[in-house]
């Protein structure tokens, strides 16, 4: 199974380097979506390889393929002139020999998605990519922000029938690009994801209502997604796929958690960004310095009461 991330800014490079720790190569295979061109010919000559570095110990991850999202997008329109293109852009033959790999990999479905790009070019990247995703493929939602899965059915995945399954996730780990395929992972932190709920009725989170005798703990089952007895062919296996290899991040404290538990996080994380974002913008001075200041404390408060108020009127309509 191919697992495709979209992004590679810090927190995308981050997860690409774990999947690719994690991931049996001969089984699996991670595929990293580059911007443009240049970025995927720079990636092509230094091995397809990220590093990431954490208290000064850098480790590195390889065996990764390449494409490009610009020509991912020309495809969509016209294969010839996109080939032309590359043909007149790069110029030594084993460039010409991997772009001709790299187009082939470009037709190919889209397994399992995972997007790590700004909340505001999600959906423009992912209705790009629309013709190389089915119904049996997997979407991880690995922003900031919240509203885009919302957006992308209403936009994209209108049709319920043919809507690929939806993993959300909340991340918490401090990470930047130190240069290109480079990333320091600055604050470990953890990722909590959730599988949004079924049009089709399977209920993912059975198991959650069922208590672990053993450890006394209410657990989730990747059965409760696919049972082993359902095949290779079942619609459900990407999805299954995709919990458990994120399951298994244990670099990064990964953890499939009911889907409830994650939307909570998210709407933590969206008011804590709305009180210290602008803030610290508008006093001058570091997250933690905000906390030293009466005035700033009072504006925290007041922002935290509105947001209290208005996530506690959404609940009332949806109930």
């Amino acid at each position: 199974m191919r697992f495709h991330v979209l992004g590679l800014g810090p927190i995308g490079s981050l997860v690409s380097h774990h999947l690719s720790k994690t991931l049996d190569p001969t089984k699996h295979g991670v595929v990293l979506i580059h911007k443009t061109l240049h970025q995927l010919n720079q990636a092509n000559l230094a091995g397809n390889i990220l590093k990431v570095e954490r208290d000064g110990v850098v480790d590195t991850s390889t065996a990764f393929r390449s494409e490009v999202f610009e020509v991912v997008k020309q495809l969509r329109y016209e294969k010839k002139q996109a080939r032309s293109y590359i043909r007149n852009t790069l110029k030594s033959e084993k460039q010409r020999i991997l772009t001709r790999e790299y187009i082939q990999q470009t037709l190919l479905p889209i397994e399992s998605l995972i997007v790590a790009i700004k909340a505001y070019t999600v959906v423009d990247a992912v209705r790009a990519l629309v013709p190389r995703l089915t119904p049996d493929s997997t979407i991880v939602l690995l922003h900031n922000g919240m509203g885009v899965y919302e957006r992308l059915v209403e936009d994209v995945f209108r049709n319920p029938e043919r809507r690929p399954h939806f993993i959300v996730a909340s991340n918490d780990h401090g990470a930047w690009n130190a240069r290109h395929f480079h990333t320091i992972h600055a604050g470990l932190g953890s990722i909590s994801f959730g599988i949004v709920a079924d049009p089709k009725g399977r209920n993912f989170e059975t198991s959650s209502g069922v208590e672990d005798v053993r450890n006394q703990e209410r657990g989730l089952s990747l059965d409760d997604i696919m049972s082993p007895q359902e095949g290779e062919d079942s619609p459900y296996l990407s999805l299954r796929n995709t919990v458990a290899v994120l399951s298994n991040l244990s670099g990064l404290n990964a953890a499939w958690k009911p889907i409830s538990h994650v939307e909570t996080a998210m709407k933590r994380k969206l008011v804590v960004n709305s009180v210290v974002n602008p803030l610290t913008a508008l006093m001058g001075c570091r997250n933690g310095e905000l906390l030293e200041s009466a005035e700033s404390q009072k504006i925290i408060k007041r922002v935290c009461q509105e947001a209290a108020r208005a996530f506690a009127l959404q609940a009332q309509r949806e109930e």
